[in-house]
């Protein structure tokens, strides 16, 4: 709204009839978000954090000098070698998750957008995988960071504790993410919880994550329960869970809610 004695018509004479679109929608996109986060969406669910806006559009926007400083990035999570076939720690399609991972990878650094990479390093006398020094600790090929791009280690599955990744996260303006990486179970479960905590409106991508089977009670839970069970719970409450492609081949408007 305009207080100033402005009409439309005189903000649309002073801006141009291209950038007071521009503007329109902007202001359209907080309100949306704003009464998202107040409201809910109409349905009967909870209020929810603010929708992601898609790459192409942001980058459209950025293209001519109108948009803010960038506020969305993307965190990759332990996307290394020991979780591949005849590793240390293999996982259930690691393959497909990556190459998913790597289609993320490719919109941000097409759009803009920054990067996070982040590796586990398991450094004990009792480590079975992701031990200092080995190949199988490495980030894999499929979505090696360029030079420049940010890479933080970790030593616990919270990907925030005891690293730089939040406060690099605001120095670069950042309170929008996409996670993505292994494993679903633990330590992208882990970090997207925490990045909510902190603040951050968080979407986690499904078909970009792996695990592994697990145990419990003397039963095996197979890797596809494992994974959508803990999705099935980030999804209730916590965080967007999206695909790839609502990532990178959306072309406007916001993404799917929170399920």
């Amino acid at each position: 709204m305009v207080r100033s004695g402005l009409g439309f018509d005189s903000v649309r004479g002073l801006l141009g009839p291209l950038a007071t679109r521009l503007l329109v929608a902007r202001a359209g996109e907080v309100g949306n978000r704003l009464r998202a986060r107040l409201l809910g969406d109409g349905l009967g669910r909870p209020p929810r954090r603010g929708p992601l806006r898609p790459l192409r559009q942001r980058k459209q926007v950025r293209e001519l000098g109108l948009l803010a400083p960038v506020t969305r990035a993307l965190v990759i999570v332990d996307i290394q070698n020991d979780y591949f076939v005849e590793a240390a720690h293999p996982l259930e399609g690691p393959e497909a998750a990556a190459a998913s991972a790597r289609r993320l990878l490719a919109g941000f650094r097409a759009a803009g957008d920054p990067v996070f990479h982040v590796r586990h390093v398991w450094d004990e006398e009792d480590a079975t995988f992701m031990r200092p020094g080995t190949e199988g600790v490495e980030i894999n090929e499929r979505v090696a960071p360029l030079e420049g791009e940010a890479v933080i280690s970790k030593e616990h599955p919270n990907s925030f504790r005891d690293t730089a990744l939040e406060s690099e996260l605001h120095a670069a303006g950042v309170d929008e993410l996409v996670v993505c990486g292994m494993m679903t179970s633990m330590c992208v479960d882990a970090t997207v919880r925490a990045a909510v905590d902190l603040g951050f409106e968080t979407a986690v991508v499904h078909d970009a994550c792996a695990t592994c089977d697990l145990e419990f009670g003397g039963q095996l839970v197979p890797a596809a329960a494992v994974h959508a069970a803990f999705l099935a719970a980030l999804g209730d409450g916590y965080a967007a869970v999206v695909s790839t492609d609502d990532i990178v081949n959306a072309t406007g408007g916001p993404l799917p809610p929170r399920s």
